[in-house]
């Protein structure tokens, strides 16, 4: 498993070399990047495929402004997709920690969520997370797998907003 993620120059330049920190603190592989200064949301439609361009192996992101306390791992067995329950709904999905395994079913979810994400595309709108939504809607036979009990007392989520939520 590697951990994915890339953060806007700036302000999320700080967060990603926080997370970088806290992964090397407890020898996770990653590969997390600095993008060029641009919107919130325009750079978060940049997701979907910026992990399909990495997936040749199982790979968890994780945005920028998340902080690993300790060990993680990912499930074992057959899934294409893995997400955590939204902290605050527990119903709903969040993709602020979302992890694809190498298969043709997670490339065709993050394709299909990489083309609704689309910045040149005027007739969708909402953030990526809703994005996904419609995606996780629409691709079939996707197999799921819940993340939180692999990711349980070493992860903080949303530290930057307040809204911070240890898994």
């Amino acid at each position: 498993m590697r951990v994915v993620s890339f953060g806007t120059q700036g302000l999320f330049e700080t967060y990603i070399n926080q997370l970088r920190g806290s992964l090397e603190a407890h020898g996770i592989p990653h590969e997390l990047e600095v993008i060029g200064q641009r919107k919130k949301l325009m750079a978060a439609l940049e997701k979907p495929q910026f992990i399909l361009d990495r997936l040749n192996e199982p790979l968890l992101w994780l945005d920028a402004d998340s902080f690993v306390t300790g060990p993680i791992t990912l499930p074992d067995g057959d899934w294409d997709v893995g997400y955590l329950k939204h902290w605050r709904t527990g119903s709903t999905v969040t993709c602020c920690a979302v992890a694809f395994r190498p298969t043709d079913k997670a490339r065709e979810f993050l394709g299909r969520w990489a083309k609704l994400c689309d910045t040149n595309k005027k007739d969708i709108s909402g953030t990526e997370h809703d994005r996904m939504l419609i995606v996780r809607e629409d691709v079939n036979d996707v197999k799921e797998v819940e993340l939180t009990d692999c990711l349980h007392g070493n992860l903080i989520v949303n530290y930057r907003i307040r809204k911070e939520h240890v898994v």
